[in-house]
């Protein structure tokens, strides 16, 4: 007896983009889905070449995609974003959502972030992330940074707020991330087998920065045992309970994997950032997004996958509780011609497409951060463009409401003049 099939709805009914970098980051995004969606109903064109998982979170139709295998980096993070939009043109949020390394502030600073907590990208004067490494790169190899690093744009007002209420009500009750993390090992049973719940047994340890990995061990047991002995592990007071913190603030964004507690701390000086991530620096500004990082390390070389699952997982369960209070949006009308519109939509950004692939792996293999820029600069333009067309129906809409309402008002003030007229006729 064949499984009943996934339902299947129409790619303009999905609003909500979650992009991924890892699998096993997408593999936590499924375990929050409350529903299963079957295949886009328009099928991705030839040019698009993202593997969709489509569903539901609360009330919202989303769209998860996920980086090619071995591929990492804001170049690969923008192209995904940039098909995603070209497929399902109605999203208007994104999620970039995964791991990322924790710069730990534990010298009396409010932000004690730890292994298995979250980072919501949060800044008052920025949108919460800094291209740090963005630059130009010298004939000598050496690479002169922009100024401060590159601030990208802010995430959507509405994205915004809900991470406003999301922080009041974690101050008035527990956070929802434990008990989403749990639902979603009950009914996936074999991601507790593969380390997706929390790491019992294994210890979060803060090294000095001066203090490098132990050879010999992967999971730094030496480490452990040789930091003790020599006073290089960091003291920190002890938590209540595991449930994991969400920290807002700077995040950092690069096209390097960070393993160097130098170099960490030398952002966290720059930037007072409380985490660093590769992906969102390629898409902030084009496709309109929050940052959601669950820790799974400190940047240093005692880098490891231990807590890597856990905390894609409390990255995941994050967003889901924040989606909650992210309100529905619905058309006051719809196009008749709808289903047309689509295709137009797309075919505007496949032409852009066309003259950029080839361009994007010429960036992933060596090419300055600038062409990567140039080229997305341009597709920028298709993307607003679609922007436009949607922006060009809500404001025929509006139009016509203002139409109408004119019309009453002028159909009551001929009445009014006719009525006066007779009176003075009588007079």
């Amino acid at each position: 007896m064949s499984p009943n099939p996934l339902p299947s709805y129409p790619n303009t009914t999905y609003k909500i983009g979650w992009i991924c970098a890892l699998p096993i980051e997408m593999a936590a995004a499924k375990g929050m889905l409350d529903e299963l969606h079957g295949n886009p109903q328009i099928p991705p064109s030839q040019i698009d070449t993202n593997s969709y998982l489509l569903g539901k979170v609360h009330a919202h139709n989303v769209v998860i995609a996920c980086l090619p295998r071995d591929e990492m980096g804001p170049a690969s993070a923008a192209l995904v974003a940039a098909h995603m939009l070209s497929t399902f043109p109605r999203i208007k949020t994104g999620l970039v959502v995964g791991v990322g390394g924790g710069i730990p502030h534990h010298e009396g600073e409010v932000q004690d972030v730890r292994l298995g907590d979250v980072v919501i990208s949060s800044d008052a004067k920025s949108g919460g992330v800094v291209a740090y490494d963005s630059g130009e790169r010298k004939p000598d190899g050496t690479l002169e940074l922009l100024s401060g690093g590159e601030r990208l744009s802010r995430p959507p007002r509405g994205l915004r707020t809900a991470v406003s209420r999301l922080e009041m009500e974690h101050l008035t009750r527990k956070s929802a991330i434990p008990e989403y993390v749990e639902e979603m090992l009950e009914r996936y049973p074999v991601m507790r087998k593969k380390g997706f719940g929390y790491p019992d047994g294994a210890e979060d340890v803060l090294f000095d920065a001066r203090y490098d990995h132990v050879g010999g061990t992967r999971l730094c047991a030496r480490c452990v045992d040789a930091g003790i002995r020599e006073g290089k592990v960091i003291e920190r007071p002890l938590r209540q309970d595991t449930s994991p913190v969400v920290h807002y603030g700077m995040i950092v964004s690069g096209s390097t994997v960070v393993k160097h507690a130098p170099t960490r701390l030398m952002i966290e000086q720059e930037h007072r950032a409380i985490c660093v991530e590769m992906e969102a620096a390629g898409i902030m500004n084009y496709f309109p997004c929050l940052v959601i990082r669950g820790i799974s390390d400190y940047a240093d070389s005692h880098k490891n996958d231990r807590w890597k699952a856990y905390a894609a997982a409390t990255a995941a369960a994050c967003a889901k509780e924040l989606l909650q209070y992210v309100p529905v949006k619905v058309d006051i009308t719809r196009f008749q011609n709808e289903t047309r519109l689509e295709p137009l939509l797309r075919s505007n950004t496949e032409e852009a497409f066309v003259s950029t692939d080839a361009t994007v792996v010429a960036a992933q293999e060596g090419t300055s951060h600038s062409k990567i820029l140039s080229w997305i600069a341009e597709l920028h333009s298709i993307v607003q463009q679609n922007y436009l067309l949607e922006r060009q129906k809500d404001s025929i809409t509006m139009s016509m409401l203002q139409y109408h309402a004119f019309q009453r008002w002028a159909g009551q003030a001929r009445k009014s003049l006719n009525l006066s007229h007779a009176v003075n006729q009588r007079a």
